[in-house]
């Protein structure tokens, strides 16, 4: 009985555990596939969303070369249409 006991307990905190590690995978590549999005919106020519900076780390300074590259790409667009 008290093997039992200690088996049910192991696979709680594994199944805890794993559940922990998914809510992490998954929040983390949250900002990764925002930014994504973006880009492949940018590789298609629209320029009109901004790119919403969401952290300081590594993805918020790609997020802040990204929202360059877009105001440039923009900017370059609109002084084309002027020709």
């Amino acid at each position: 009985n008290m093997q039992n006991t200690q088996l049910l307990v192991m696979i709680s905190i594994l199944v805890v555990s794993l559940a922990s590690v998914f809510i992490m995978i998954t929040a983390a590549l949250k900002p990764l596939k925002a930014l994504t999005e973006v880009a492949n919106e940018l590789a298609d020519g629209k320029m009109e969303t901004p790119v919403v900076k969401e952290s300081n780390d590594e993805l918020g300074q790609l997020a802040d070369v990204l929202e360059r590259l877009r105001l440039s790409l923009k900017k370059s667009m609109e002084m084309l249409r002027r020709k």
